[in-house]
C-alpha cells in the first residue's frame, strides 16, 4: 500500500511538471531594454555559380559570360547602447557600426574597387525606443551619408534589432510553429527581376530556464516577375538553422542558418542555371545591464 501511494505521488508530480512545461508559452518580442549595452555580431557567406545549359543554342555574346562564380563575405559588428527610461516609456538608443566589411570575389578575383573597406565604420545612429520594440532612428553622427543610403542603413539595423520583423504576435508553446516570409529580388539580365519568397518555419523545441530553443526550416517559392514577357523558371531549395532566444532580455542570443537554392531561367533556347549556397550567423552579447545578468 505504501509503495502504491509513493508511485501515485511520483506519477502526479511527473504529470504536474509535464503540464507546467506544456503550459509555458513564449512571446517573441525583440527590443532593447533601458540602460543596457549590447554587441551584435553578424557574419554572412554566399557562394553562387552561373552556368549555361544547351549553350550551343545561346548567342555567342552570352556564351562568353559563362561559366561564372561569385563569393560574398560580410562581417558586421554593431554596438547598441540605451539610456534611462522616461515617464512616457521611451528612452534614447544609439547604434554604432563598429565593423562593416564586405569582400566580393568574382571568378576567383577579389574585386578591390567594389569591396567595402568599412566606409560606415564609426557611424552612429541615434533615436528613441521602448520595451515594445518600437524604435525610431532619426539622427546620423560621425560620417556623411547620402540620403538614399540612410534608409538602407536603417533597414539593415532594423533587421539586426528584430530579425523576424514582428512576425510573431501570439505566444506559442513547445511543439508549436510559426512562419516568417522574406521576399528577395534577383535580377536576371535581359529577362527582368524575379521575386523569390523565403519561407522560414520556426518550431519551439525547448524552454530551459529563461532560454527558448527554436529549430528553423527554410524553403523557397517564386512569387513574381517584372519582365515584359512571362518566362517560366524553376526554383528549388531548402535550408535549416536554429535560434536561441532570451525570454527576459528579449534578444536572440544566437542564430545560425544554411541554405541552398537552384534556379533555372530559359534564355532563348538555352537555360541559365544559378546555384547558390549560403550561411549566416547572428550573435548578441549583453555587455551591460539586462534582466538576465
Amino acid at each position: 500500500m505504501i509503495r502504491m501511494k509513493r508511485a501515485i505521488i511520483c506519477l502526479v508530480l511527473v504529470l504536474a511538471c509535464s503540464k507546467s512545461t506544456e503550459d509555458k508559452k513564449v512571446h517573441l518580442v525583440f527590443s532593447h531594454l533601458p540602460d543596457t549595452e549590447q554587441i551584435v555580431r553578424l557574419m554572412l557567406s554566399q557562394d553562387m555559380t552561373l552556368s549555361l545549359e544547351d549553350e550551343d543554342k545561346a548567342p555567342e555574346g552570352l556564351r562568353a559570360a559563362f561559366p561564372a562564380s561569385m563569393n560574398a563575405e560580410t562581417q558586421r559588428v554593431t554596438k547598441i547602447i540605451t539610456g534611462l527610461q522616461s515617464p512616457d516609456g521611451r528612452y534614447p538608443i544609439t547604434m554604432e557600426i563598429v565593423k562593416d566589411r564586405q569582400v566580393l570575389t568574382i571568378n576567383g578575383v577579389s574585386q578591390q574597387k567594389r569591396n567595402d573597406g568599412g566606409k560606415y565604420e564609426g557611424l552612429k545612429i541615434h533615436g528613441t525606443t521602448d520595451q515594445g520594440g518600437n524604435t525610431a532612428l532619426t539622427a546620423f553622427e560621425g560620417k556623411e551619408v547620402p540620403s538614399r543610403e540612410k534608409e538602407i542603413l536603417k533597414a539593415v539595423l532594423q533587421q539586426m534589432r528584430d530579425p523576424l520583423n514582428g512576425a510573431v504576435t501570439e505566444p506559442i508553446s513547445v511543439g508549436e510553429s510559426f512562419e516568417h516570409n522574406v521576399p528577395m529580388s534577383i535580377p536576371v539580365p535581359g529577362v527582368g527581376n524575379y521575386e523569390i519568397k523565403t519561407r522560414a518555419t520556426y518550431t519551439l523545441k525547448q524552454i530551459e530556464d529563461d532560454i527558448a530553443h527554436f529549430d528553423v526550416d527554410y524553403d523557397f517559392e517564386l512569387t513574381a516577375s517584372s519582365g515584359e514577357e512571362p518566362v517560366k523558371i524553376e526554383v528549388s531549395g531548402d535550408g535549416s538553422g536554429r535560434m536561441i532566444y532570451h525570454l527576459k532580455d528579449q534578444i536572440a542570443l544566437k542564430s545560425e542558418s544554411s541554405h541552398q537554392m537552384r534556379m533555372i531561367v530559359p534564355v532563348g533556347d538555352a537555360k541559365t542555371v544559378l546555384e547558390s549556397k549560403g550561411k549566416a550567423s547572428h550573435v548578441t552579447e549583453m555587455v551591460r545591464g539586462g534582466v538576465g545578468k
